[in-house]
């Protein structure tokens, strides 16, 4: 059985990044191969800083986050092939682009009814 609502709201979601920050958890790739870890959290405008291996940094709004979050509980499952041809309608983006996997990388640290299966991300099933 699919659940179309998201299980936590954008402030509920809000509020699980500090921690991650706070304890320094390293957020590997779907993938496995690359990782990064958030360095700046702004609680005034809620956004937040990765630092990808390399060391660039990409800033990351929790608005564009919970868009990812929402649209995998619509749908069911989420990949960078299906981002490819939605990031307009989702984000406002031109192409999928970093910081997008680093974004998908987190969800599933953020609500463990997130799975990773081969690079995407799913549902569980419930019920």
């Amino acid at each position: 059985m699919l659940v179309n609502t998201p299980r936590y709201s954008l402030q509920e979601i809000w509020n699980k990044i500090p921690s991650l920050y706070e304890e320094g958890t390293i957020i590997h790739s779907l993938t496995g191969r690359k990782y990064h870890h958030i360095i700046w959290i702004d609680e005034t405008t809620q956004q937040y800083k990765i630092k990808y291996e390399s060391g660039n940094t990409k800033k990351i709004s929790i608005e564009d986050l919970y868009f990812l979050y929402s649209e995998l509980y619509k749908i069911g499952s989420l990949t960078n092939s299906y981002m490819q041809q939605h990031c307009e309608r989702l984000l406002d983006w031109s192409k999928w682009h970093a910081p997008g996997s680093a974004m998908f990388a987190l969800l599933h640290f953020l609500d463990d009814n997130i799975q990773v299966q081969k690079g995407e991300l799913h549902i569980k099933t419930m019920g």
